[in-house]
């Protein structure tokens, strides 16, 4: 897996000024309100930035790459580490070397599957130490090295059942039996209904693709 720093760090970036993806400026300002843009806006980006309220935006291009090999394991359940589906920044820190540093809170959907097969995959959220050091050379650079994780451990969503905390799954639901989510009959997955060979009784099916964090503090972000 490989990660741009274009793509999923315009958001972590944009709070220092440094980078975020291309603004489109306008005569007549954005609103609440829904709005249809027909014409693309083809104009060169100044090289001064834009100014959004009281904060100016400069687009540096990119600024770096890092990967993580798609055969991780998980060294606590020898599971794979799964795909990204969504991911969350916590504990940002901006260092004096002009580096930064946190944590990746990344959220891979249900598993394996190709056609009828599914996996018996819990949603979790995969964490991984980071740290970004730009590269701001007008030189090219074939280096994808300025983002560099350390797996730091996952986190498995659980829910009551019976009254026991019990994973989810990624196996296809079935017929009820159901269990009360919310006070609603949500279907679960009752026995083995694909030809992944693995049987779970009565497991809530899940596949996460998004991840918000709740506020648990002013500016500051919790994992769920």
């Amino acid at each position: 897996m490989r990660l741009h720093a274009t793509r999923f760090y315009s958001r972590m970036l944009a709070a220092t000024g440094m980078l975020v993806l291309p603004l489109t400026v306008l005569a007549t300002p954005y609103t609440s309100a829904n709005r249809d843009v027909l014409t693309p806006n083809t104009g060169q980006w100044p090289l001064g930035g834009v100014q959004l309220g009281g904060t100016r935006f400069i687009n540096l291009g990119l600024q770096g790459v890092g990967r993580v090999a798609a055969n991780s394991i998980d060294p606590s359940s020898g599971e794979s580490l799964g795909s990204i589906s969504d991911m969350q920044i916590s504990s940002w820190t901006r260092n004096a070397n002009g580096s930064y540093s946190g944590v990746f809170n990344f959220l891979p959907d249900r598993g394996y599957n190709s056609g009828s097969t599914y996996s018996n995959y819990a949603a979790r959220i995969n964490n991984f130490d980071f740290v970004f050091t730009p590269y701001t050379s007008s030189a090219t650079t074939t280096a994808q090295n300025q983002i560099a994780m350390t797996f730091a451990g996952s986190t498995r969503f659980t829910y009551v059942q019976d009254g026991n905390a019990v994973v989810t799954t990624g196996l296809l639901a079935s017929a009820p039996p159901n269990v009360s989510l919310f006070g609603q009959p949500v279907p679960v997955t009752a026995g083995e209904t694909t030809n992944a060979g693995v049987t779970v009784a009565n497991r809530l099916t899940f596949d996460a693709e998004g991840l918000i964090f709740r506020l648990k503090g002013p500016g500051s972000n919790s994992v769920p």
